[in-house]
């Protein structure tokens, strides 16, 4: 299991479309305890500080253009991906520093620091959370939201993932009627608990589509691929 640091992120609550107003800071997870050079209010100062581009990354996280990129990048998100067309984010519930950094889309190898944002979105009377893999690369934050579910793709295989069942199933919608303008979306990935056998390197899970004809289920299988990476199939038996 990923093991995560808490980073206490001060006085931001996020609000789409104007700046940021006062909050009280995160409460320490106790299932993530603190450990020298993390970035808690119980830790002093430290040479071991998570910094990038020579700043320290409290204070990146804390800035104006850091946060007005993750409003900008999970506003599209929820669009892209999503059925509710007034998600915003809400407010920024925790900040856990990534102790083993994974491959982000988007980036050759792999880019660190690398941080996990816990947004609170709220839209369609009701509000949930969405987690965001973060890091900054060649000056500019770079994010990855998870989808909803229990998916174990890790953000590179989540991400193609994604995009090709994103892009079938919007070409059958089309081809069953839905207006051209409507694209599919891909609301939630979860384990599949009907699946024996289930490994590290190959499992299955059911992800939910839905389109102007309605919602499916699509199972998809992860499995080693040719090159020894973990690839997908879609309607795997």
């Amino acid at each position: 299991m990923r093991a995560y640091l808490l980073i206490a992120v001060f006085g931001l609550v996020m609000l789409t479309g104007t700046m940021l107003a006062q909050a009280a800071p995160n409460a320490v997870d106790p299932a993530a305890p603190a450990k020298p050079g993390s970035i808690t209010p119980n830790n002093p100062a430290s040479t071991q500080l998570p910094s990038v581009d020579g700043q320290v990354l409290q204070k990146i996280l804390n800035s104006k253009d850091y946060l007005e990129h993750l409003v900008r990048y999970l506003i599209g998100y929820e669009t892209w991906i999503g059925i509710c067309t007034d998600a915003e984010p809400d407010q920024r519930l925790r900040t856990l520093m990534i102790t083993e950094p994974v491959r982000l889309p988007g980036i050759d190898g792999i880019s660190t620091p690398q941080w996990l944002e816990v947004i609170q979105i709220k839209g369609c009377n009701r509000s949930y959370e969405r987690m965001i893999y973060a890091t900054y690369h060649d000056g500019k934050p770079v994010f990855h939201a998870q989808i909803s579910g229990s998916t174990k793709t890790t953000p590179k295989l989540q991400h193609e993932t994604l995009a090709a069942l994103r892009a079938r199933e919007t070409e059958r919608a089309h081809q069953a009627g839905c207006e051209r303008a409507d694209s599919a979306r891909i609301l939630a990935a979860n384990l599949d608990p009907d699946w024996a056998g289930g490994t590290d390197r190959e499992w299955r899970e059911i992800w939910v589509v839905h389109s102007c004809k309605g919602v499916k289920k699509v199972p998809v299988l992860f499995g080693p691929g040719a090159d020894g990476t973990v690839t997908f199939s879609f309607d795997a038996g």
